[in-house]
Parts: structure tokens; C-alpha cells; sequence
């Protein structure tokens, strides 16, 4: 019992040092004195600049726009020397800051899940949602009702998969299947109803409704200021209605919903969502 008394103490004690042991070395901290280096701190954040003092409890950090910042060693976990370059003066630590800035706007292009769009098609508004590879919309045609005096509407949702692509990761793939509605005379089905009030027959409409079914694709940017440029095809789908009886009408019907729903050239802007440490 004694000596597993003892052997648990050891085992406490030297995980309490390996706890402790989370800033820098003074011998790290001398030897990095006067050259460029990054300072990770034990909140995540990171400061960049030339150390020009480690002496005592603080340390001095000269920024490249040439503030003065003094951290307290004890809020360090970490110190990093920026490696040199062939460029004269702070050229490693300049580039070291535009890498980081591009890191963040791609982590932030990330965090970007929520957009809404403008587009041809026409009058095509609607909204988007994103979040890692799940990629959906929902759009309709504003100037078709106007067009045809109210005569005729369309809309169309879609839910699929987003890849990125390229190496700034602003680029995305995007493959969907989409459900389409348009709603116009031309797909209306009559059928004569006797009229006892007129004493003759009349033509009453049945249904003036076309449902589409079909997948597509697609390619969208999303900059690092949120503003968005969309693509999306149709490929192949079909459509479903009383006046269509004929396979071909149905291809056609689908790529016609298509063209006056579906957001197939658009512009808008992604809204960026709360980031994590």
C-alpha cells in the first residue's frame, strides 16, 4: 500500500510539471531576442513582430507597422522564430502575415453559410444555405408574373453536395436534385361543364400546374467579402402535369421550368457566420 501511495504521487507530480510547463524557455527567449518571431498566446490569438526585449516578467514586441506591444511571458504558449527569407529586411515576417490573413479569409469563406442572390432567368431571386459539403437553394422568378400578367409563376427548390476546388478554396462544385413548380395557362386541362344559368356548355380549367423533378450542376465563388457568382445546369429531369401525356413535352416542360426558376446565373452575397476559436 505504501509504495503504491508513493508510485501515485510520483504520477500526480509529474503530470502537474508537464501542466506547468506551457511557456517558453528563458534560453528560448534569449536566443530569439531581436529577430522575428510569433508569439502564440494560451488564448489562441497570435501576436507577429520583431522580439526587441525578453528581459524580466514582460516581453517587447515591435509590430511591422512599427507599434510597440509588451506581452506577459506567463500568457505565452508558445514562441516561434519566422524562418528568414532572400527578401531584404522583414520579408519572412511579411510574408508570414499575408499567409495568415489568406488562412483567415479562407476559414471565414468557410464560415459563410447563409446568402441570398439576384440573377438572370428572368428576375430570378432567392436564397441560399451552406455548411461544409451540403449545399441547397430556393429561388422563383419575380418578373414572370409581371410579364405575363399574373398569368404565370415558377419556383425551385434544390438540395445536394458542395466540393471545393483550387487551391484558394473560393471555387466550389456543386451537384444537386431539384424540384420545380410552374404554374401557367399553358399547361392548363379543360373540360366542358354545362352552364344551367347560360343554357350552354362551358370550357372550366382543371389544373394550370406543372411539377418538374430533375438533377443538376453547378459551380459557384464565394469571395472572402462574402460576395457570390453562381452557375447552376440542368441536366436531366422530367416533367408531370395533366396536359403532359407525351415524353418529349415532359423533357421540354422540365427544361423550361427550369430556365424560368432555377438560379442559373447569379449574384449576391453570403452572410459570415459567428467563428470559432
Amino acid at each position: 500500500m505504501k509504495y503504491l501511495m508513493v508510485t501515485l504521487f510520483m504520477i500526480l507530480y509529474t503530470f502537474t510539471l508537464i501542466a506547468q510547463e506551457t511557456s517558453p524557455s528563458k534560453e528560448l527567449w534569449k536566443a530569439l531576442t531581436r529577430m522575428d518571431v510569433v508569439l502564440v498566446m494560451k488564448d489562441t490569438s497570435e501576436v507577429v513582430g520583431t522580439l526587441a526585449s525578453a528581459e524580466g516578467e514582460n516581453a517587447i514586441i515591435v509590430k511591422v507597422d512599427g507599434k510597440v506591444e509588451m506581452v506577459k511571458k506567463d500568457d505565452v504558449a508558445e514562441l516561434r522564430g519566422i524562418p528568414a527569407t532572400d527578401e531584404a529586411g522583414h520579408g519572412g515576417m511579411l510574408r508570414y502575415l499575408k499567409n495568415r490573413k489568406q488562412a483567415e479569409a479562407r476559414l471565414l469563406n468557410m464560415d459563410r453559410r447563409f446568402g441570398m442572390y439576384l440573377g438572370f432567368g428572368p428576375g430570378i431571386i432567392g436564397v441560399e444555405y451552406e455548411k461544409e459539403k451540403f449545399h441547397s437553394y430556393l429561388s422563383t422568378s419575380v418578373l414572370l408574373p409581371l410579364m405575363t400578367d399574373f398569368s404565370a409563376a415558377s419556383g425551385s427548390v434544390g438540395v445536394g453536395g458542395t466540393y471545393k476546388i483550387g487551391k484558394r478554396n473560393l471555387w466550389s462544385f456543386d451537384f444537386f436534385g431539384h424540384f420545380n413548380l410552374l404554374y401557367s395557362d399553358w399547361f392548363s386541362a379543360y373540360e366542358e361543364r354545362w352552364d344551367p344559368q347560360t343554357g350552354s356548355y362551358i370550357n372550366q380549367s382543371e389544373s394550370n400546374l406543372a411539377y418538374a423533378i430533375g438533377a443538376g450542376v453547378g459551380f459557384h465563388l464565394t469571395t472572402a467579402k462574402g460576395l457570390i457568382v453562381s452557375f447552376k445546369v440542368p441536366v436531366l429531369g422530367a416533367s408531370f402535369g395533366k396536359e403532359i401525356d407525351d415524353p418529349s413535352d415532359s423533357v421540354g416542360a422540365y427544361y423550361l421550368s427550369s430556365v424560368v426558376s432555377m438560379p442559373a446565373i447569379v449574384f449576391g452575397y453570403r452572410f459570415g457566420g459567428k467563428r470559432e476559436n
